[in-house]
């Protein structure tokens, strides 16, 4: 590329003050390493304007990589004292490219200005330049140990084609990303959308309002008991009470594979309450006062005096299920009592042994 474009370009690039950190994404962020990496970058850009510019140093750089290359030359692991630290490089690069978009700059000065940009910032990924002090000369692997020579040129390639991927994926949409990538090693955060920023909210609305409802389920779905045992409603609200105590008995007894997840996410919902559970003894109670009165009286139930005791739960549940409001009482019993007396002489008959 001829000087006469060049210098033009320099001058164009000192003027701007080449400073991709002022933009807000960069901003955004003032922790101690972004005040660091700011300080870093002044003196870098000290650097860039004492060399010509950013384009020239790009240039000088391309050349000192190219004049480090060739086959049987020994492998350059670091360049201590070199005058081209990483970060300078990239700075550089960005810069260029940035100045070379400015009004008055002709097409091919701009295409000639992004090659060798984009060149600089791929060779910077590739070598080890990001030391400028420390004093000697270069560290190097010298020739004929092919294998430290292949896994340092392996690591310099893969590092290079994560560099050119990255310049070509931003450097015509978000060239300030650039900036940051070269001076923190990570990309600009990208500004949430207005689209994104509604979705992101309706999702935590949706998940708050589910764990709030989780939360209340327990609440919600809980039977009221607070009506005596021997009347319409309280009748109803112990057996409502005696088949939540049952189902999460049942519940927590699983030992399916799996079931470990149902537990986790009923186990809450169906816990039953302490009224539940003072109600469902009081339902089993009578239940057993039933059996035992029957079974007294002769052969009018399945068994002996007393309900098989592996069976406890289980009868309960079949009574309560049994019952039939519509049914008449039993003389010299209470209509409740009746109801659960008429649903054990209907589930579990006599002389047939008990299922």
């Amino acid at each position: 590329m001829p000087i006469r474009k060049t210098a033009a370009l320099s001058r164009t690039a000192r003027s701007k003050d080449l400073a991709p950190w002022g933009g807000g994404a960069f901003m955004a962020r003032s922790d101690d390493k972004i005040e660091n990496a700011k300080r870093d970058a002044a003196a870098h850009y000290a650097r860039i304007r004492e060399a010509g510019g950013a384009l020239s140093y790009c240039i000088d750089y391309v050349h000192h990589i190219e004049g480090l290359k060739g086959e049987g030359e020994p492998a350059v692991i670091r360049e201590r004292g070199a005058a081209f630290p990483r970060t300078a490089v990239r700075l550089a690069a960005v810069g260029a490219v940035q100045s070379a978009r400015s009004e008055g700059v002709d097409s091919e000065t701009l295409d000639e200005t992004l090659k060798w940009a984009r060149a600089a910032w791929v060779h910077s990924a590739g070598r080890y330049v990001d030391q400028p002090f420390g004093g000697g000369g270069p560290e190097t692997a010298d020739l004929p140990n092919a294998q430290v020579v292949a896994i340092i040129r392996k690591a310099a390639e893969t590092r290079k084609a994560r560099a050119a991927e990255q310049w070509d994926r931003l450097v015509d949409s978000d060239v300030e990303s650039l900036a940051t990538l070269a001076l923190i090693g990570r990309e600009a955060a990208k500004p949430v959308s207005r689209k994104d920023r509604w979705i992101g909210n309706a999702i935590l609305a949706g998940l708050t309002a589910a764990g709030v409802a989780y939360g209340l389920s327990n609440s919600y779905l809980s039977v009221k008991v607070d009506q005596p045992f021997d009347s319409e409603l309280g009748f109803q609200q112990h057996r409502d009470a005696t088949a939540r105590v049952l189902n999460h008995t049942t519940l927590m007894s699983l030992t399916v594979p799996r079931s470990g997840i149902l537990k986790l996410a009923f186990g809450w919902p169906m816990r039953p309450t302490e009224d539940e559970r003072e109600a469902f003894t009081r339902f089993g109670r009578e239940v057993f006062s039933s059996w035992r009165g029957l079974a007294a009286v002769g052969d009018l139930i399945c068994g002996g005096a007393e309900p098989p005791e592996d069976d406890l739960l289980e009868i309960i549940r079949n009574v309560n299920d049994g019952i039939n409001l519509q049914e008449p009482p039993i003389g010299g019993t209470g209509r409740y009592q009746s109801l659960i007396i008429r649903s054990l002489l209907r589930t579990y008959p006599a002389p047939a042994p008990c299922k």
